[in-house]
């Protein structure tokens, strides 16, 4: 998207994904990865905090899931960007 209105039209179009990402995470997911792997394309575009959320989310789908060393390594990566006492207990 190019233009003078682009910036805000990414950042609307973001901030709906990442809204929907987290209502699969709990409700469909079987669309959340696809939906986390679109996310993370633009993580550059999410500040800090958003991205640390978006790892916390995926790291507890992962959990989930049954995958734990997926959701370690989801979980450094939203202490690296946002340390949080919720996801050093989750990590520990």
């Amino acid at each position: 998207v190019y233009g003078a209105q682009s910036r805000r039209l990414r950042q609307t179009l973001l901030a709906a994904t990442f809204d929907l990402f987290e209502f699969v995470q709990k409700n469909d997911r079987a669309r959340a990865w696809p939906l986390y792997d679109h996310l993370v394309e633009f993580k550059d575009s999410l500040d800090s905090s958003s991205r640390a959320q978006l790892y916390y989310l995926a790291a507890e789908l992962a959990l989930f899931q049954q995958n734990y060393p997926v959701a370690r390594e989801l979980y450094e990566k939203s202490l690296k960007e946002d340390s949080s006492d919720i996801v050093r207990k989750r990590y520990e």
